[in-house]
């Protein structure tokens, strides 16, 4: 591998080319399941709603801001299929990759290392399901923040960072948990300017400008959602909403949690340390000292909530992979038997790790039974035009499978069957139960577990069980006189 040379398309085309297959090999075999999550999942029918003219917290209801169904909207319209939606997803994180690529290049000049951080990244995003492998929105907004260091490394000029600021707004739409990256932005951007001695200079010129250009796609949907008459739906679902999540931190926990993502990567995360402490003072060290505080801002995020889940680690990965990939710079000692390894090694150690992650994955996601479409396949063949399908706490999917309709706007199951999102939502059970009986679904599904409440006992009441899945999945038809 070689570096590509500033302003030399044709060569850069070549490492847009290879960082993209590089993440399209890595995670193939996920393309095919129908189900991989239930938030991807939510993503795809939210976005087919969008795309038939449905109101997002009008006619199609979820806790995460407009931006992840507007861009699953932009996939869905142009591939129209989950496998080539799972495939976009893998060039996303490739052209991530690219930025990476350039970022590190930018900051060493050294091309084992730049190399090295843009590999590192689909890498560990293509490894644990729950950890990268499942598209979420932390995939999708990391690709504005790379981008929006990309514009600003280095740089003084004020249209740079509005531009930063635009994408860091962008990613701002798809999680707001964006906001935390800004701060570590902010703050590189203030120290800069206070070891220049012109910190004031960079507060007005940089950092406004920044957060100008930040506000501006969030301005934008409210000022649009207000024009709509829907100023107050909007404040409602985007703010006292999410002010009425329960916080629930248990400390030790969560230092599992993060010593857990951590050993999880246990290669990374030692190359990682082992650049944070042994490489000389250089230029490169202010960048290895700002990583450290963007995975500190980035880990402030992943703690806010309480809450354990993998995907929200995937805002440290950027940082980690360039942190590790330190340990390739000339200025960093390392230990004899790695200095004696040639480029043929760590080439045949990439062709090894292809071959690993395909058979993986091969086995993981592709062999195994689709139990999702087996189902679409059974309801498919007895669903008449004009029946409605109502998944219960199953898989929402089957609405995108069947090109069927929620007969509620809360497509999550989780919203209406968990007690704490219904609490958070204002969801009455009770008339969530009309609304969805009164729409007269001749099939509803049902899994064992599902909690007793106020709905399921009305399905109950009015509905006979007519089939079972072996993986535990009920059917229940509607009765001819309910």
């Amino acid at each position: 591998m070689y570096y590509i040379g500033e302003g030399r398309f044709g060569r850069t085309a070549v490492v847009v080319v290879l960082l993209i297959l590089w993440s399209v090999i890595l995670r193939f075999f996920s393309f095919f399941p129908a189900v991989i999550s239930h938030d991807e999942s939510t993503y795809l029918v939210i976005a087919r709603g969008l795309l038939e003219g449905k109101t997002y917290f009008v006619d199609l209801i979820d806790t995460k801001p407009i931006g992840i169904f507007v861009l699953y909207a932009a996939m869905l319209w142009v591939g129209k299929t989950i496998f080539m939606v799972r495939f976009f997803t893998a060039v996303w994180i490739g052209l991530t990759a690219f930025g990476i690529y350039r970022l590190m290049w930018r900051v060493g000049k050294n091309d084992r290392a730049a190399w090295a951080a843009a590999l590192i990244y689909p890498l560990i995003t293509s490894i644990f399901t729950f950890y990268g492998v499942v598209p979420n929105t932390e995939l999708y907004f990391v690709l504005f923040t790379v981008w929006a260091l990309v514009l600003i490394w280095g740089e003084n000029a004020s249209w740079r960072y509005a531009l930063a600021g635009l994408l860091l707004g962008l990613g701002f739409l798809l999680k707001y948990v964006v906001f935390f990256d800004g701060l570590a932005f902010g703050a590189l951007t203030l120290w800069v300017g206070w070891r220049q001695g012109q910190w004031q200079k960079a507060a007005w010129q940089r950092v406004l400008p920044m957060v100008a250009g930040a506000a501006l796609p969030f301005a934008a949907i409210a000022y649009g959602y207000i024009q709509a008459g829907l100023g107050e739906v909007f404040y409602y679902y985007t703010f006292t909403v999410m002010g009425k999540y329960p916080v629930d931190k248990i400390w030790w926990k969560s230092g599992l949690y993060v010593l857990d993502f951590f050993g999880r990567f246990f290669p990374i995360t030692l190359m990682a340390l082992w650049a944070a402490r042994r490489l000389q003072p250089t230029a490169r060290q202010l960048f290895n000292n700002f990583l450290l505080c963007w995975m500190l801002c980035g880990l402030l995020a992943v703690l806010y909530t309480g809450k354990l889940f993998g995907h929200y680690f995937i805002q440290l990965m950027p940082a980690l992979s360039m942190l590790a990939a330190g340990f390739f710079y000339p200025e960093c000692p390392r230990p004899g038997w790695v200095e004696r390894l040639g480029t043929q090694f760590y080439r045949n150690l990439l062709v090894a790790i292809m071959v690993l992650m395909t058979v993986l994955q091969y086995a993981t996601y592709y062999v195994k039974k689709d139990e999702v479409r087996e189902v679409a396949a059974w309801l498919s063949a007895r669903l008449e035009a004009g029946d409605r399908l109502y998944t219960g706490d199953y898989h929402q999917i089957l609405y995108l499978l069947l090109d069927q309709q929620s007969p509620t706007p809360y497509v999550h199951r989780s919203l209406i069957w968990d007690e704490h999102h219904r609490y958070a939502l204002g969801i009455s059970i009770g008339e969530e139960t009309i609304r969805i009986l009164s729409a007269r679904p001749k099939y509803i599904l049902l899994q064992p577990h599902a909690p007793l409440n106020e709905l399921k006992g009305r399905i109950l009441q009015e509905y006979q069980l007519v089939h079972f899945f072996p993986f535990g999945v009920e059917v229940y038809l509607r009765k001819q006189s309910g």
